[in-house]
């Protein structure tokens, strides 16, 4: 048991881990997505890793894009319907979105 005896607000300033892609200039479309997603990033500059993450962990499509290319196609194959994270890492970033996929 937690006793309590003081209300208290917690500010978080800037983007939320679910949402932060597109702060972070990264850009995937369309959502809901069928047999594909389209990720376009705003400053390429090195290796990037994409996880489409099941909602239990699980990971379901794995990718690399190449340093320097802005615009990738990433085909979501025999991926079922769902909601997902999409993650996306190199040594600068590590973002997390969420996507649906809508067979």
């Amino acid at each position: 048991k937690v006793d309590v005896d003081q209300d208290f607000v917690i500010t978080v300033d800037g983007p939320d881990a679910i949402n932060d892609l597109e702060a972070a200039g990264i850009k995937v479309f369309p959502i809901p997505a069928k047999d594909f997603v389209e990720i376009s990033l705003e400053n390429p500059m090195e290796e990037t890793q994409v996880e489409i993450i099941s909602l239990t962990g699980g990971v379901a499509v794995k990718a690399i894009i190449p340093a320097s290319q802005s615009h990738f196609k990433l085909d979501l194959g025999s991926t079922e319907s769902g909601v997902y994270f999409l993650r996306m890492s190199n040594s600068k970033i590590n973002n997390i979105g969420r996507i649906s996929i809508v067979r």
